[in-house]
């Protein structure tokens, strides 16, 4: 297949999701509500996926109410206690196309990177 001159190519539309479900039993609390630099994670996270152009987000497995507090839908986890791989099965259920799945421990994810990966795979 040839690839299409930079001008003409289409970009890849996707959504995103946050894998929100995890019990955090090491960390004793939920990661997602979890605050860092006067932000829960689930949203510094969920808004790097939107500035990178994924649309929709939404977290996937979790926490209702901390979804909500992010202004985030929740997808409810098809496969509860199975781990990211049940995350992933769900969000690429819900998503109907592709998705960015990124876990929501991620706090530092640059948009940058997120458009790196998503333009590799346009190319």
């Amino acid at each position: 297949m040839l690839l299409a001159p930079p001008t003409q190519r289409q970009h890849l539309r996707l959504a995103g999701a946050v894998l929100a479900g995890g019990a955090s039993r090491r960390m004793g609390r939920n990661k997602a509500a979890l605050v860092v630099d006067g932000v829960p994670m689930l949203h510094r996270v969920a808004a790097t996926l939107a500035a990178a152009g994924c649309l929709p987000v939404a977290a996937v497995g979790g926490d209702l109410a901390v979804a909500r507090s992010v202004d985030l839908d929740l997808v409810p986890d098809r496969w509860p206690g199975e781990g990211p791989l049940g995350g992933i099965l769900t969000a690429l259920a819900w998503a109907d196309g592709p998705v960015f799945v990124v876990a929501t421990d991620m706090p530092w994810l640059h948009a940058d990177s997120v458009r790196a990966v998503i333009d590799a795979v346009e190319r």
